[in-house]
Protein backbone atom coordinates (compact mmCIF):
# COMPACT_ATOMS: atom_id res chain seq x y z
CA UNK A 1 0.00 0.00 0.00
CA UNK A 2 0.62 3.46 -0.88
CA UNK A 3 1.15 6.65 1.25
CA UNK A 4 -0.95 9.78 -0.40
CA UNK A 5 -0.30 12.83 0.23
CA UNK A 6 -2.28 15.67 -0.17
CA UNK A 7 -0.75 19.42 -1.41
CA UNK A 8 -2.52 22.55 -1.49
CA UNK A 9 -1.29 25.48 -3.73
CA UNK A 10 -2.15 28.96 -3.51
CA UNK A 11 -1.53 31.17 -5.91
CA UNK A 12 -1.23 34.56 -4.40
CA UNK A 13 -2.14 37.35 -7.10
CA UNK A 14 -2.08 41.07 -6.51
CA UNK A 15 -5.75 43.07 -7.60
CA UNK A 16 -6.56 43.08 -11.17
CA UNK A 17 -9.32 45.08 -12.22
CA UNK A 18 -11.27 45.38 -15.58
CA UNK A 19 -14.10 47.96 -16.49
CA UNK A 20 -16.24 47.53 -19.46
CA UNK A 21 -17.74 50.80 -19.89
CA UNK A 22 -15.06 53.88 -19.35
CA UNK A 23 -16.81 56.62 -20.25
CA UNK A 24 -21.08 56.61 -19.38
CA UNK A 25 -23.68 59.22 -20.55
CA UNK A 26 -26.45 60.42 -18.36
CA UNK A 27 -29.53 62.60 -18.00
CA UNK A 28 -30.02 64.31 -15.28
CA UNK A 29 -32.61 62.63 -13.63
CA UNK A 30 -31.65 59.29 -15.07
CA UNK A 31 -30.84 56.13 -12.63
CA UNK A 32 -27.06 54.45 -13.76
CA UNK A 33 -24.88 51.88 -13.19
CA UNK A 34 -21.16 51.31 -13.01
CA UNK A 35 -19.48 48.12 -13.02
CA UNK A 36 -16.20 47.19 -11.86
CA UNK A 37 -14.62 43.38 -11.94
CA UNK A 38 -11.44 42.61 -9.79
CA UNK A 39 -9.68 39.42 -9.39
CA UNK A 40 -7.33 38.79 -6.02
CA UNK A 41 -5.95 36.79 -3.81
CA UNK A 42 -5.63 36.72 -0.70
CA UNK A 43 -9.14 38.00 -0.74
CA UNK A 44 -9.31 42.14 -1.30
CA UNK A 45 -11.29 45.41 0.25
CA UNK A 46 -13.15 47.16 -2.46
CA UNK A 47 -14.49 50.42 -2.62
CA UNK A 48 -16.17 53.35 -4.80
CA UNK A 49 -15.19 57.06 -5.01
CA UNK A 50 -16.36 60.03 -6.53
CA UNK A 51 -13.96 62.74 -7.48
CA UNK A 52 -11.36 61.24 -4.85
CA UNK A 53 -13.47 61.38 -1.94
CA UNK A 54 -14.72 57.47 -0.85
CA UNK A 55 -18.51 56.84 -1.24
CA UNK A 56 -19.55 55.86 2.20
CA UNK A 57 -22.34 53.25 2.52
CA UNK A 58 -24.46 55.77 4.72
CA UNK A 59 -24.56 58.14 0.63
CA UNK A 60 -28.42 58.29 -0.53
CA UNK A 61 -27.39 59.03 -3.68
CA UNK A 62 -26.04 55.47 -4.60
CA UNK A 63 -26.28 51.84 -3.62
CA UNK A 64 -23.09 49.61 -3.81
CA UNK A 65 -23.62 46.11 -4.04
CA UNK A 66 -20.75 43.39 -4.87
CA UNK A 67 -20.58 39.47 -5.29
CA UNK A 68 -17.57 37.50 -4.32
CA UNK A 69 -17.21 34.16 -5.97
CA UNK A 70 -13.53 32.76 -5.17
CA UNK A 71 -11.19 34.89 -5.91
CA UNK A 72 -13.40 37.63 -7.88
CA UNK A 73 -15.40 40.37 -7.19
CA UNK A 74 -17.98 42.58 -9.64
CA UNK A 75 -18.62 45.58 -7.85
CA UNK A 76 -21.52 47.62 -9.13
CA UNK A 77 -22.59 51.14 -8.12
CA UNK A 78 -25.75 52.59 -8.70
CA UNK A 79 -26.75 55.86 -9.01
CA UNK A 80 -29.90 57.08 -7.67
CA UNK A 81 -30.41 60.18 -9.59
CA UNK A 82 -28.24 61.55 -11.95
CA UNK A 83 -27.19 65.41 -11.29
CA UNK A 84 -24.83 67.82 -10.73
CA UNK A 85 -23.15 66.43 -7.90
CA UNK A 86 -23.01 62.79 -9.06
CA UNK A 87 -21.27 63.61 -12.36
CA UNK A 88 -17.25 63.37 -12.46
CA UNK A 89 -15.18 60.62 -12.28
CA UNK A 90 -15.56 57.37 -10.27
CA UNK A 91 -12.87 55.01 -9.38
CA UNK A 92 -13.19 51.59 -8.17
CA UNK A 93 -10.66 50.23 -6.03
CA UNK A 94 -9.16 46.89 -4.94
CA UNK A 95 -6.78 46.26 -2.09
CA UNK A 96 -5.09 43.38 -0.80
CA UNK A 97 -1.93 42.53 1.27
CA UNK A 98 0.24 42.57 -2.20
CA UNK A 99 -1.54 45.41 -3.77
CA UNK A 100 -3.81 48.06 -5.35
CA UNK A 101 -5.01 48.75 -8.35
CA UNK A 102 -8.52 50.97 -9.56
CA UNK A 103 -10.39 51.65 -12.42
CA UNK A 104 -11.75 54.88 -13.84
CA UNK A 105 -15.40 55.44 -15.10
CA UNK A 106 -15.96 58.75 -16.51
CA UNK A 107 -19.75 59.68 -15.97
CA UNK A 108 -21.07 62.74 -18.26
CA UNK A 109 -23.78 64.78 -18.74
CA UNK A 110 -25.98 64.14 -21.89
CA UNK A 111 -27.99 67.15 -21.37
CA UNK A 112 -29.83 68.80 -24.44
CA UNK A 113 -27.26 72.09 -23.83
CA UNK A 114 -24.49 69.80 -25.28
CA UNK A 115 -26.35 68.42 -28.35
CA UNK A 116 -26.75 72.19 -29.19
CA UNK A 117 -23.77 72.69 -29.27
CA UNK A 118 -22.96 70.00 -31.78
CA UNK A 119 -22.50 71.20 -35.86
CA UNK A 120 -25.44 72.37 -37.32
CA UNK A 121 -26.11 69.99 -40.16
CA UNK A 122 -26.16 71.66 -43.78
CA UNK A 123 -27.95 70.20 -46.91
CA UNK A 124 -27.76 70.64 -50.23
CA UNK A 125 -29.43 69.96 -53.03
CA UNK A 126 -26.59 69.52 -55.61
CA UNK A 127 -22.71 68.96 -54.62
CA UNK A 128 -21.72 72.33 -53.21
CA UNK A 129 -17.95 73.34 -54.95
CA UNK A 130 -15.19 74.43 -53.00
CA UNK A 131 -16.33 78.15 -53.33
CA UNK A 132 -19.94 77.18 -51.99
CA UNK A 133 -18.54 75.98 -48.47
CA UNK A 134 -16.03 78.56 -48.08
CA UNK A 135 -18.66 81.53 -48.64
CA UNK A 136 -20.91 79.32 -46.06
CA UNK A 137 -18.13 79.43 -43.51
CA UNK A 138 -17.27 82.85 -43.93
CA UNK A 139 -21.21 83.69 -43.46
CA UNK A 140 -21.76 81.76 -40.82
CA UNK A 141 -18.53 82.28 -38.39
CA UNK A 142 -18.85 78.87 -37.76
CA UNK A 143 -15.77 76.10 -38.78
CA UNK A 144 -17.10 73.72 -41.11
CA UNK A 145 -16.04 69.79 -40.40
CA UNK A 146 -12.95 69.35 -42.53
CA UNK A 147 -13.89 65.88 -43.67
CA UNK A 148 -17.32 67.59 -44.74
CA UNK A 149 -15.06 69.83 -47.06
CA UNK A 150 -12.75 66.94 -47.96
CA UNK A 151 -15.67 64.85 -49.42
CA UNK A 152 -17.29 67.99 -51.24
CA UNK A 153 -13.87 68.63 -52.85
CA UNK A 154 -13.72 64.65 -53.60
CA UNK A 155 -17.43 64.85 -55.14
CA UNK A 156 -16.58 67.90 -57.14
CA UNK A 157 -13.78 66.44 -58.32
CA UNK A 158 -15.26 63.15 -59.13
CA UNK A 159 -18.00 64.67 -61.34
CA UNK A 160 -15.59 66.21 -63.87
Amino acid sequence: MGIYNTICIFVIVPPIMTIQNQLVGAKEGDSVFLDCHSEAFPRSINYWTINDQIISQSDKRFEIASMERGYEVDMRLKIKKVGRSTFGTYSCISKNSLGDTDGTIKLYSLSGKYEEMQYNEVEFDETPDVSELEALKRSTGASIPRMSLHIALLLSIAML
